[in-house]
């Protein structure tokens, strides 16, 4: 055989060779790409259901509970008595406060 001849058999060799090595690569990084997929879709999944236990779980919650003390008309507008409550006793302490400041400022 030529040298000529022995070069084109090597490279057509050496071609075949490396198309062989890229379709390998290819599939390989197609399979690859599919499980990535397939495990970010069930993560997404367990995401979901963990979302949807929780979103269950605070109805569930939510239905155990007492009802919440609802609110009292007062002069046309809604007010909690504990806060009324609480409202008036500041006022009271504060008119104290008042009337003994004053007390301490009148020189008489």
């Amino acid at each position: 055989m030529t040298s000529e001849l022995k070069q084109e058999m090597e490279q057509s060799i050496k071609q075949r060779m490396d198309e062989r090595k890229n379709e390998r690569i290819q599939t390989h990084n197609k399979l690859m790409d599919e499980q990535q997929r397939i495990k970010q879709q069930k993560e997404q999944e367990r995401i979901r259901q963990i979302r949807e236990e929780k979103k269950k779980k605070k109805q569930d919650q939510k239905k155990k509970q007492k009802p919440k003390a609802k609110p009292k008309r007062s002069n046309s507008t809604f007010v909690y008595q504990p806060i009324q409550k609480k409202v008036d006793e500041q006022l009271v302490q504060n008119e104290h406060m008042t009337q003994l400041l004053i007390q301490n400022l009148d020189p008489s």
